[in-house]
């Protein structure tokens, strides 16, 4: 099943009982929502975040935080608390607000799951709702989750620019990512920023997000994907920049190499690879990309 399958849309998506029911299943195994270290800064993701005196919507409200607000978890409440169909637990936590140190409780799917910064800004990466989508394979109807993975762009306290990726049916761990400050050759650009979704058994396909960012706006670019299956079967795809060898000015090239096996032995006995290339060209004009054709 393809990873990389990503909608550039908002799903708005309202499933039966059984539907949400399997929704909150998929999304209690995700594991990055469980994953924190003690006395780490970690920050707000929400635009607005309720703090609360004990791990219970029910529970007083104490204070608000606001998305890039920093905070530090200090342990991990026993319960969890479903919403938009993400199951993740509460975090108690300590903050700084008007020079007054403060703690409470956050659920922590209003906390971000990576940070990225660039000098003039810095980035939020979280998955904003978990859904359920059915669709028609072969005249028989499949239901997956879609996860709506959401960025937001933060400068000076305000959310300044979101773009969102949707992904099926995914079961990622954790999320590395990182970012370059200047990028020559794409007019307008003054920075890039990546993120990337490391799964949690090696049979799944390793995805990368990545977009360019011109002080206003940020653009998505074309996914790539590194997956392994066995030793059989390798795909690989890449990103080729201005500046770089076989790059070009205003063009971000995607590439892909795809390996496997066959039947075939060479002289040595080892087994014979089929290797194919693709490759893809995207034009940028300093405001958007487009596919060359």
């Amino acid at each position: 099943m393809s990873m990389t399958k990503c909608l550039v849309f908002i799903l708005f998506i309202a499933g039966s009982l059984s539907d949400v029911l399997q929704a909150q299943t998929a999304a209690k195994h995700y594991g990055i929502w469980g994953k924190y270290t003690q006395g780490r800064v970690d920050y707000i993701f929400s635009d607005t975040a309720i703090i609360r005196a004990a791990p219970d919507t029910r529970s007083v409200r104490m204070d608000t935080l606001y998305a890039g607000d920093s905070i530090r978890v200090q342990s991990r409440a026993a319960n969890d608390l479903e919403l938009k169909g993400i199951l993740a637990p509460w975090f108690r936590i300590s903050y700084t607000k008007n020079g007054v140190r403060k703690q409470g409780y956050v659920w922590s799917g209003l906390v971000a799951l990576k940070r990225l910064v660039l000098p003039d800004a810095f980035f939020l990466v979280s998955v904003d709702r978990v859904s359920r989508r059915t669709r028609t394979v072969d005249g028989e109807l499949e239901t997956e989750n879609v996860h709506d993975f959401l960025v937001k762009a933060v400068r000076e306290g305000k959310v300044i620019d979101r773009s969102l990726l949707s992904f099926t049916d995914i079961g990622y761990e954790t999320i590395n990512g990182g970012s370059v400050p200047a990028v020559m050759g794409l007019k307008n650009v003054i920075g890039r920023f990546s993120f990337e979704l490391v799964p949690e058994v090696h049979e799944m396909s390793t995805i990368s997000c990545a977009f360019l960012w011109t002080g206003k706006k940020m653009t998505a670019l074309p996914l790539t994907e590194t997956a392994f299956a066995d030793d059989d079967l390798f795909i690989r795809e890449s990103l080729v920049w201005p500046g770089v060898k076989g790059g070009v000015d205003n063009t971000v090239i995607w590439r892909q190499e795809h390996s496997e096996h066959t039947d075939k032995t060479d002289k040595k006995g080892m087994p014979v690879a089929k290797v194919t290339r693709k490759e893809k060209r995207y034009l940028w004009d300093g405001e958007k990309l487009t596919s060359v054709k």
